[in-house]
């Protein structure tokens, strides 16, 4: 483990994001090489450069926690996402680059604060104990402000639900009456959403799937561009896409996980396996972003923050 300061954390978190948006090509998905209509790379680079700040403060209330001046309960973690969002609109003009990246991030950069206030170094199960303990302790103001962030944000791909719906009047009054926490609305979401799946699961896929990935292909290939794409497609095939579930049924994310098995057989290294995945990230591209595999991007990135905060460095 590298020895970190609170600043360490924001640039971890900076440069995950920026590893893992330039990994081309990520098939569907933005990258260094190829845009969509309204979002382009830029949009992604200026969003993290944006958001830095609202990391720092993150970072700070996790360290404050973590050497015992404020409870975990003060972490402020919904409302860093809702500030975070306001500050990717305030500073690019692509639309929601990074809602579901910072609801992953927050609550893992509080999980380092606190982890370095408590001992200055620390490893992955150190890591994910806090990170268990941060998730628990959010509050229904971290629920009200999620709520904000999302309609802020305007994420593609959110189908109307029967129970608090973002979108009804009522979800806010609804959310302090039953004293719904940020981690019972994750718990809600959970069975149709990926991430959401994630956070009650204490980022299961980030730690037990795509760090490892990345570490290994890294140590393997030696390069950064071709163990992300190692680590965003091993997550692709065995997790179906949930923004692509919502977009256009769980039967065609069952069908692009299954490309994505075929691409990790013949090998991302090989002539072969290269061409196939780019033709791969063209086909995603047919039929107006709906084949975005954003949420295992997001995931993809979680996976790169934990790699850089337990020592990885490109």
């Amino acid at each position: 483990m590298i020895f970190l300061e609170i600043d360490d954390i924001m640039r971890a978190a900076q440069l995950a994001i920026l590893l893992e948006i330039s990994g081309s090509p990520k098939p569907g998905c933005v990258h260094r090489t190829a845009d969509f209509k309204e979002t382009k790379y830029e949009h992604f680079l200026a969003s993290t450069a944006a958001v830095g700040p609202v990391f720092k403060k993150q970072a700070e209330l996790g360290f404050k926690a973590g050497s015992g001046s404020i409870s975990l309960n003060e972490l402020k973690i919904g409302a860093h996402i809702k500030e975070g969002v306001y500050e990717t609109i305030r500073w690019q003009t692509g639309g929601n680059t990074n809602l579901g990246t910072l609801l992953l991030f927050m609550p893992l950069i509080a999980a380092a604060g606190k982890s370095l206030g408590e001992e200055k170094e620390f490893e992955s199960k150190k890591l994910r104990d806090n990170l268990r303990m941060v998730i628990h302790s959010t509050t229904v103001q971290d629920a009200l402000d999620f709520i904000d962030a999302i309609k802020l944000a305007a994420p593609g791909g959110l189908s109307k639900i029967q129970y608090l719906d973002v979108y009804e009047d009522s979800t806010k009054s609804e959310i302090l009456k039953m004293n719904t926490t940020l981690y019972v609305l994750m718990a809600i979401s959970a069975p149709y959403d990926r991430i959401s799946e994630e956070w009650i699961t204490d980022l299961r896929i980030t730690f037990e799937v795509g760090c490892p990935t990345f570490i290994k292909a890294y140590k393997e290939t030696k390069n950064i561009n071709t163990a992300t794409i190692e680590t965003f497609l091993t997550i692709l095939a065995n997790y179906p896409d949930t923004l692509i579930a919502r977009k256009v049924g769980r039967e065609k994310a069952m069908e692009v996980s299954n490309e994505a098995k075929k691409i990790l057989r013949t090998g991302v290294l090989s002539k072969e396996g290269f061409q196939k995945l780019q033709d791969f990230d063209k086909s995603l591209r047919t039929q107006n972003n709906k084949l975005n595999p954003g949420t295992t991007a997001d995931l993809t990135a979680s996976s790169l923050l934990v790699a850089i905060l337990l020592s990885f460095r490109p």
